[in-house]
């Protein structure tokens, strides 16, 4: 089935703005992290077992797709109390382990 078609899939649809803060210890707004031609957001978290085996493959793909003007933004949107190993610190360890070149 092509992606144009697919069901529940509401095409044109834009996110509200946010401002989140950042691996970097800055805060940074979707306006300022949309890429030219595009952006692709990612839901992710440390300790997820799907999330450590495409987590280098992720910072592969938003390598290339930067070279197009598309941007990768990764939310982490766990509870750090509940799950602590998603923490701030371990965030910034996860990013650096997997060398992401993009906001998380």
């Amino acid at each position: 089935m092509s992606v144009n078609t697919a069901n529940g899939c509401n095409f044109g649809w834009n996110a509200e703005n946010f401002k989140l803060n950042s691996i970097d210890g800055n805060y940074y707004s979707l306006e300022e992290l949309k890429g030219e031609k595009g952006t692709v957001i990612a839901f992710i978290c440390n300790h997820c077992p799907y999330v450590i085996a495409i987590a280098d493959r992720l910072s592969y793909e938003a390598n290339e797709l930067n070279k197009i003007g598309v941007n990768i933004i990764a939310i982490m949107s766990n509870d750090v109390e509940s799950y602590p190993e998603d923490s701030f610190e371990n965030m910034i360890k996860f990013a650096k382990l997997h060398n992401f070149n993009f906001q998380y």
